[in-house]
């Protein structure tokens, strides 16, 4: 596998946001914690291969804790970032200290992405070393005037046909519908 050069490192000064730059094609932080919440064969892999297709040279390395995979999906990711893309099962992730796999001086930052594990207590425990409800998420991403039967409305509006998800960005402090449209807690 060939190098891709790193154009985004090489722009001058002026073009650079140091911070958190914004990941133009999507227009999200490069930087960002986020929920996509929708039931079983709603295409959330899907929307996570979108997020890493629409992100070229931001990431340094792809962290994919799941318990399946074998999937068409991930088998291409497997394919196309050999040396820069690791699967962990659920069971044996790696702890947060243990995930960062290039070094710091690299300033990128590295993409974690839990596939459909929200259930397995024993893994979220391990990550992030607390058990988080509902009320501690509500808290933990800022959703500002949003209470937990705002989201239980916002989910069942947005996954009411296949395919869609409700985003829960922590970055924001928004819940969206994908990617495009903002819900407004009122109007929940």
């Amino acid at each position: 596998m060939s190098m891709v050069p790193d154009y985004g490192g090489a722009l001058p000064k002026k073009y650079k946001d140091a911070k958190n730059p914004i990941i133009k094609d999507l227009g999200i932080p490069a930087l960002y914690r986020m929920i996509m919440l929708a039931p079983s064969g709603s295409g959330k892999t899907n929307m996570a291969f979108h997020i890493i297709k629409h992100s070229p040279n931001v990431y340094a390395y792809l962290h994919v804790i799941c318990r399946n995979p074998n999937q068409p999906l991930y088998d291409y990711l497997r394919d196309k970032l050999e040396g820069f893309i690791s699967f962990y099962d659920p069971d044996s992730a790696p702890t947060v200290d243990q995930i960062r796999h290039t070094p710091l001086t690299t300033k990128k930052p590295e993409l974690v992405i839990f596939d459909d594990i929200t259930t397995d207590k024993h893994v979220l425990e391990k990550l992030a070393n607390s058990k988080r409800d509902l009320q501690a998420i509500l808290k933990d991403f800022n959703l500002v005037g949003v209470n937990e039967a705002m989201i239980f409305r916002a989910y069942n509006k947005c996954t009411a046909h296949i395919g869609q998800a409700l985003v829960i960005d922590g970055t924001k402090g928004q819940m969206r519908w994908n990617f495009d449209m903002v819900l407004n807690p009122g109007e929940l």
